[in-house]
């Protein structure tokens, strides 16, 4: 694996894990490798009684992430590379969903598909206004239930349409009215708002169960999703 596409912080805050998003040259597009370190950072933050919180951001202003890697495993047919990248996607929504610990995602600039999939676990999203969402699958002929699936656990359908169906594009203030975001910052003031928000003091037991229930539909229907994609590919 090659560490530098996750900047992993533990020092700066005690207590807060914050990750970051390091894959600049490819727009912090998920490949094998980066899900990898995010599926590791996850593992750890999960057995850590020294990290009771985490926020995941970008390295860049101008974007969060641009989904999944559709170059990755290019050397396998077509479709096969299809079913790896979504099983690779689907195992780390569910670590990240099933953290038991705050997590927040602190959001700049673009948020695309896999991407908009990734903050969309957070239990807190903290954005600046220039925060755009899209889900582009629709434009490329490929269907996004497990989009719908994750999309779901805060938007209403209208949204969701939106940008599922139609492909648009979602501005900062869209966002909000559709809870997709909690909180608005200007730039300066965004990574220092995040780590408030995990540093929060919360009843870690009650925090827990409370996150188990609120996720545990939505984890099932990621893998329904999952099943029913594998099912028409074959």
């Amino acid at each position: 694996m090659d560490p530098s596409s996750l900047i992993v912080d533990d020092a700066s805050h005690p207590g807060v894990r914050v990750l970051t998003l390091n894959r600049l040259g490819k727009a912090n597009a998920l490949d094998e490798n980066l899900y990898q370190l995010i599926n590791q950072a996850f593992s750890e933050i999960k057995t850590s009684s020294h990290i009771r919180s985490v926020v995941i951001q970008s390295a860049s202003r101008k974007i969060f992430c641009a989904g999944a890697d559709v170059n990755a495993f290019a050397d396998c047919p077509p479709i096969e590379a299809q079913k790896k990248r979504r099983q690779q996607l689907v195992v780390t929504l569910g670590l990240i969903l099933e953290c038991e610990k705050p997590v927040v995602a602190a959001l700049e600039g673009k948020v695309i598909g896999a991407g908009a999939m990734l903050a969309l676990c957070a239990d807190v999203i903290v954005a600046t206004d220039s925060v755009t969402w899209s889900f582009p699958e629709i434009h490329l002929g490929m269907p996004s239930p497990i989009g719908i699936a994750i999309l779901k656990k805060r938007a209403t359908y209208h949204h969701i349409h939106r940008l599922i169906q139609r492909g648009e594009i979602l501005q900062a203030s869209e966002l909000m009215d559709a809870h997709l975001i909690d909180h608005l910052s200007d730039s300066d003031h965004l990574r220092p708002e995040s780590i408030q928000c995990a540093e929060r003091a919360l009843n870690a037991k009650a925090f827990s169960i409370n996150k188990r229930w609120f996720n545990r539909s939505t984890l099932a229907e990621i893998k329904d999703a999952q099943n029913h994609l594998d099912q028409l590919a074959t």
